[in-house]
């Protein structure tokens, strides 16, 4: 362990993570929306993958929030820039999806209020913004216990045993269980070394390697792997082991000017990949899975990214977002 927590700044790693797991979700997970036949979809260890790309993207988050600068009226402002960030993106990307059928009425205003988890089905792909979303309203409380470990611990794991008999007494969505510790994970370590010692990195490697047993041996009766609570154990420790060792390794490295507008911009990315895909099936949707997915990674992707970096700036421009450093640093 060292003695001071390792700090963001504009990390390479951070931000590779950032856009790599969206990448893969938007890239290869989601395709079979769009192509007839996508190789692998299915297999444990791409249900793994999902896993540990959405656990890697909200432990981030939480590292990232956890340096929040806490002077001054920090609460306000900290819910001020996630609503013009985050919220106001989100609501403007609902209404494109229930313009285009990709969710009903109900799952909109489900969606709109931040309660869809607690009210399932929540909307496609979305699920994930109103999860996060739900995470930053909790995230002060988090960052202010997180100066004393027992108090970040007790809270998070009062939440989790929340969130757990509101899923036995009357059903949620099982991903806002099983992603919650990520982000309380992120907060803590924010402030905290993260293991470097060659002990801890491989007792904590295989630790993540056992986890992922049950999402491996996860039977498709029992339905997505991504949906079990068993995926719990992993969904932390997988990604805080790739997240831990990457950062040992490659931390000190900066993030070049394209890869830090890039990480920046894989939120917009993830928010706009369905429309646009949509959109191109709607134009023209090629018969044979290989024209299907040429189609899809070779027009629909680059628009996508073209259009996340021109909603990255546009949103620069109004104010709503700082430039990476900044938004590392002030979070």
């Amino acid at each position: 362990m060292t003695d001071q927590p390792q700090r963001a700044g504009r990390s390479a790693v951070i931000d590779a993570f950032r856009l790599g797991g969206v990448l893969y979700i938007v890239g290869y997970f989601h395709l079979p929306w769009y192509v007839s036949y996508v190789p692998g979809i299915g297999n444990p260890l791409v249900k793994a993958a999902v896993v540990l790309a959405l656990g890697l993207f909200v432990l981030v988050s939480g590292y990232l929030l956890g340096n929040t600068d806490r002077s001054g009226q920090w609460v306000t402002r900290f819910y001020r820039r996630r609503f013009v960030r985050i919220y106001v993106p989100f609501v403007l990307t609902s209404i494109v999806f229930l313009a285009m059928s990709l969710e009903d009425l109900a799952t909109f205003a489900k969606s709109i209020f931040l309660v869809a988890m607690f009210l399932p089905p929540p909307p496609l792909t979305l699920w994930f913004v109103t999860m996060i979303g739900l995470f930053y309203v909790l995230a002060p409380v988090l960052i202010t216990a997180s100066e004393r470990p027992v108090g970040l611990l007790l809270i998070a794991a009062a939440t989790m045993a929340a969130l757990l008999i509101y899923h036995g007494l009357w059903r949620l969505d099982p991903r806002i269980a099983i992603y919650f510790p990520d982000f309380a994970a992120g907060i803590y370590f924010s402030r905290r070394a993260l293991p470097r010692s060659p002990v801890a990195l491989v007792a904590l490697v295989a630790l993540a390697a056992l986890s992922v047993v049950p999402v491996w041996l996860n039977r498709p009766e029992a339905g997505p792997a991504e949906f079990a609570l068993e995926a719990t154990p992993c969904a932390l420790l997988a990604p805080l082991a790739v997240f831990t060792v990457a950062m040992r390794f490659a931390g000190q490295f900066r993030s070049p000017p394209v890869l830090s507008v890039l990480g920046e911009a894989s939120f917009f990315i993830y928010l706009l990949h369905r429309p646009i895909y949509r959109a191109l099936t709607l134009v023209w949707q090629p018969r044979e899975p290989p024209a299907q997915a040429t189609y899809i990674l070779l027009i629909g992707l680059p628009l996508v990214v073209a259009a996340s970096v021109a909603a990255l700036f546009i949103t620069r421009r109004l104010n709503f977002h700082r430039a990476p450093l900044a938004a590392s640093r002030s979070a």
